[in-house]
């Protein structure tokens, strides 16, 4: 069985008023007018592991190359400070989802931090280690 067979037999939660209150901590349907897409950013570690715990995200879903999501999952549980980004797609598309497109840091970091980051995202389309913080997101 291919990654793409376990995500098309399983059963998408579809209670977007639970998904964008642990999302954005509320939902707001005009939000999605425009294309049906609404992005986000510094989702945390608890809200992230809620949307795979109570089925909005499939540990096994991925964005393109991006790691799966509970790989994603597994990075924030070693490092709290991070967040992740993506989008949520409206109940109203064929494609009703969640997206983690990418995580990030913002300030200074430790050097170990900064190692294990790289050995994570090393491979992200956009990928930036400063002074400022640490990003990455694959397209």
């Amino acid at each position: 069985m291919t990654d793409d067979d376990v995500l098309e037999t399983w059963e998408m939660n579809k209670d977007i008023k639970r998904r964008d209150e642990i999302i954005f901590g509320e939902y707001k349907p005009d939000d999605y007018k425009f294309g049906g897409v609404k992005r986000f950013s510094n989702l945390s570690l608890n809200s992230l592991t809620l949307l795979v715990e109570e089925g909005f995200l499939h540990p096994e879903d991925y964005q393109n190359c991006s790691p799966y999501a509970e790989d994603f999952v597994n990075f924030l549980k070693q490092h709290p400070d991070f967040t992740a980004h993506g989008y949520s797609v409206d109940i109203s598309r064929e494609d009703y989802r969640v997206t983690i497109e990418g995580i990030e840091l913002s300030g200074t970091t430790s050097r170990e931090t900064e190692r294990e980051f790289v050995k994570f995202a090393r491979c992200a389309d956009e990928f930036e280690v400063s002074d400022n913080g640490l990003y990455c997101w694959w397209d």
